[in-house]
């Protein structure tokens, strides 16, 4: 429920008031001064007894309805009642007024309920339908008891001037100011809500130019981030390809120089299936970047794929444990399935490796990709490692981009160790901060946290 604005309390309490001054005065004039006050009469010399006081029950009735009255009224410009209930609302209220003048009460209180009605119609209904209904609602219901009157004296004979001179009398200026100040006070609530409404307007436009802007801002990094993508597939496909070829055609050119024809023309024979094989990998990268995430067996079977040509073209033996890799997430398949191939083409170029280990296991909530070579190793102190050399740059986006972490420990002549760690839940908290730390081990193997 929405605080109401003070404007709107202000107006709760002036109708009370007024409410309440009505009662004051209807109470002094019946009580107190109903036996001393005769009505003046239109004819010369003649005085209208005084009207006597209504009985002690039907005062302690019009109290009570106007008690209950008083109360639905505040529990209306409180915003106590449901839109729903409105039109039940303002039938009871209207009901309500209408019984207390037909107990006999005098018209000038009633005529100020019903006004104070009105008022907190404007305040309650948004749309001008509703408004003007209630308004002619309360004029009927306090027209037709007076048509009741007008018959019932017609009916006796009383002379119809001296009624409507009794009416006239009746209504004191005190209503009408009344009814002037609520209604100021219900345009200064309108005015108020007008106010927020042109507020609220130019808060939109702010924030609809914040988000052009931000939405041009995620377009440039949309591009940036595609470009990204598409250097580290041209890297982990066609690079790593033409890695290969260029190290078959060096061992061709040797074998010439040698003089040893037939197995320079088996290692051509193999550089051309190779060449063949990048050219598949250059359209199956083409058409990964286009299609939807892939199935867990697809993956899998790419892994595999990957590491059965990795043997075929080195002759490095290769031992694998790749059960728990049906755990990987699928959106993450394709950055697991990357890393493995540049960590085995880093195993070949630099590693000058014999035997290579290659597991995936569950660790907790995370998925833990191992690749361990036998090979020469590197010193983790040496700047070429943070040079931006490209494969370990991608290898480091690429962690990031899931949520994980990498790992490289190695040391001259121990080999090098990869372990890269992919979330298996929605969380992107990962088990290493993303950062690029080294610190040598009690062993004297490096560590490198990416």
């Amino acid at each position: 429920m929405n605080k109401p604005s003070p404007i709107r309390s202000s107006l709760r309490w002036f109708l009370l008031l007024w409410v309440g001054m009505a009662v004051a005065a209807w109470l002094a004039e019946n009580l107190f001064l109903g036996n001393f006050m005769g009505t003046a009469s239109l004819t010369p010399g003649k005085q209208v007894a005084a009207r006597p006081p209504l009985p002690l029950s039907l005062t302690l009735l019009f109290l009570l309805l106007v008690a209950l009255y008083s109360f639905l009224l505040w529990m209306g410009l409180s915003d106590r009642v449901p839109p729903r209930f409105f039109w039940l609302y303002f039938l009871g209220q209207g009901l309500l007024v209408f019984t207390l003048q037909m107990v006999g009460v005098p018209f000038t209180p009633t005529l100020d309920f019903y006004l104070a009605l009105v008022l907190c119609a404007l305040t309650m209904f948004k749309r001008v339908g509703p408004m003007l209904l209630i308004a002619a609602g309360s004029l009927l219901l306090f027209v037709a008891p007076l048509g009741m009157k007008i018959f019932s004296i017609i009916s006796l004979g009383t002379s119809l001037a001296t009624f409507w001179f009794t009416i006239w009398n009746q209504s004191d200026v005190t209503t009408m100011v009344f009814f002037v100040l609520g209604y100021v006070l219900v345009y200064l609530q309108q005015a108020h809500a007008q106010a927020q409404l042109e507020q609220a307007h130019r808060e939109l436009q702010a924030a609809h130019r914040e988000l052009a802007a931000s939405a041009r801002q995620i377009e440039t990094l949309t591009r940036l981030a595609e470009r990204q993508r598409m250097a580290r597939e041209l890297h982990d496909t066609l690079l790593q390809d033409m890695t290969g070829m260029v190290m078959q055609l060096e061992v061709t050119s040797a074998q010439m120089d040698r003089q040893n024809y037939l197995q320079a023309q088996q290692v051509l024979s193999q550089t051309l299936s190779s060449a063949y094989t990048a050219l598949v990998d250059a359209r199956h990268a083409i058409r990964d970047m286009r299609a939807k995430t892939p199935r867990i067996e697809q993956f899998v079977a790419s892994v595999q794929e990957e590491i059965a040509h990795f043997f075929q073209m080195t002759g490095i033996a290769c031992h694998t444990e790749l059960d728990d890799l049906v755990h990987t997430p699928p959106q993450h398949c394709e950055h697991v399935l990357r890393v493995i191939g540049e960590a085995l083409s880093n195993a070949t170029r630099h590693a000058k490796a014999r035997h290579v280990n290659v597991e995936a296991r569950v660790v907790e909530k995370w998925l833990e990709v191992t690749v361990q070579d036998d090979g020469q190793g590197f010193d983790p102190e040496s700047s070429e490692l943070h040079s931006g050399h490209y494969g370990l740059l991608g290898l480091q986006e690429r962690a990031q981009l899931v949520g994980g972490s990498l790992l490289l420990s190695s040391a001259k002549g121990a080999g090098t160790t990869l372990r890269f760690r992919v979330p298996l839940a929605t969380s992107h908290d990962p088990a290493h901060p993303l950062k690029q730390e080294v610190s040598p081990s009690l062993s004297g193997e490096g560590h490198t946290d990416v």
